[in-house]
């Protein structure tokens, strides 16, 4: 099975350190090497933001940014894993070098 997550990092996140950097790295090398990866990536803080709403036939388009820092989604993973619980074990291994932060886990839509 396919999920997603999505990471919210808090005040104590490891964010942008160099720690964080080389120990992420050797963890998503581990990931594409057992073949769990498919894609992973983050948000450009600074970046353009826009939310897209479609309603009664009208697409409207408003700039953003649209969430508190604190509901920042900063990155994600999707990931490939026989079992939910395999996972659970991926996103907290993430979670141990990313720091203080949430990791929300979705399954992915894969048809029947």
């Amino acid at each position: 099975m396919r999920y997603m997550t999505l990471w919210r990092p808090s005040d104590g996140s490891n964010a942008n350190t160099d720690a964080m950097a080389a120990q992420m790295g050797a963890l998503i090398e581990e990931m594409k090497q057992k073949g769990v990866l498919i894609e992973t990536g983050g948000w450009d803080p600074h970046g353009p933001s826009t939310m897209l709403t479609y309603r009664s036939g009208v697409t409207s388009v408003t700039d953003g940014p649209h969430t508190e820092t604190k509901e920042l989604i900063a990155g994600f993973a999707i990931v490939e894993v026989p079992s939910y619980d395999e996972a659970i074990v991926w996103s907290k291994k993430f979670l141990q070098i990313a720091g203080e932060g949430t990791t929300e886990l979705r399954a992915l839509w894969q048809g029947e």
